[in-house]
């Protein structure tokens, strides 16, 4: 199987790229990720390829962070036709966010998504500023269960959650082998 591409969508300062960076460098996750990660700067967006150890090969999913900013609308639309899968972040402590978030679910990821069937995860990233938080669990749950969104997580960048990027790695890995 070839690259898996996964379109990162979410609003500006929400640390998507932190996220992704603190995936690639778990240390104690080497078994599963190949050491080789690859992080580019291109205008919109940021790709990086990790690898993940599924049915004993590795199988790289190329992640694109998507710049949220309108200037940036016709390089997402090139992306998000390529993508295998979405991933939705907000900042559960920044109301806004969520809002950034729906709107750019609502504008461009659930038509795509409908149109082939794409499997999407939400994020509510900052769990461990529990005293700041601006959006509950309940609203993010109730989002991704009306919109038919395959798993809801909150996670933290200072915890580790690379075991939910390997479940969604395998659930976006059996999905497009089923096809």
């Amino acid at each position: 199987m070839s690259n898996l591409h996964i379109s990162v969508v979410g609003g500006e300062n929400i640390d998507k790229s932190t996220l992704l960076f603190k995936l690639a460098e778990e240390k104690e996750y080497s078994n599963i990720f190949d050491q080789h990660v690859q992080q580019y700067d291109e205008i919109g967006f940021t790709p990086m390829s990790i690898s993940f150890k599924i049915e004993n090969k590795y199988v790289p999913l190329v992640f694109y962070e998507m710049n949220s900013l309108s200037r940036y609308k016709y390089i997402r639309t090139i992306y998000f036709k390529r993508a295998n899968a979405f991933i939705l972040i907000y900042d559960l402590t920044n109301r806004q966010s969520f809002e950034i978030m729906k709107n750019l679910y609502f504008s461009s990821v659930k038509r795509k998504r409908e149109e082939k069937n794409i499997p999407c995860f939400l994020l509510a990233n900052k769990k461990d500023k529990e005293k700041e938080r601006e959006v509950s669990f309940k609203e993010g749950e109730r989002f991704a269960k009306e919109e038919s969104i395959n798993k809801f997580y909150e996670v933290s960048s200072n915890n580790s959650f690379v075991s939910i990027f390997d479940e969604f790695a395998k659930y976006i890995f059996y999905s497009i082998k089923q096809k």
